[in-house]
């Protein structure tokens, strides 16, 4: 794993990523990042409450983990199943 704190341009590392993971249990405000990924094409993995107040539907826009188990099923399933990937990605980016 690489960390690589502040980018200048996230462009580049959501263009080589397989997906991105939101594991919010709590929060509030506007979830922009889960919009970013949809307009990158890149698959999101949620919690209930990480997608709260956008306008997607779970298991077409992206997938919603209901419990720590189920979450983690989700995250394995799109990391192991490139096919998975691409029904996530392609739809928003032409991937």
């Amino acid at each position: 794993m690489i960390v690589t704190g502040y980018v200048d341009d996230i462009r580049i590392y959501l263009n080589n990523a397989a997906a991105a993971v939101i594991p919010l249990k709590v929060g509030g405000g506007t979830r922009l990042k889960i919009l970013e990924l949809f307009s990158m094409g890149v698959p999101v993995i949620s919690t209930e409450i990480g997608a709260e107040g956008i306008n997607a539907e779970n298991n077409k826009d992206l997938l919603i983990g209901t419990d720590d188990k189920d979450f983690a099923d989700k995250i394995i399933k799109v990391l192991k199943n490139k096919s998975c990937r691409n029904a996530f990605g392609k739809r928003k980016s032409g991937r």
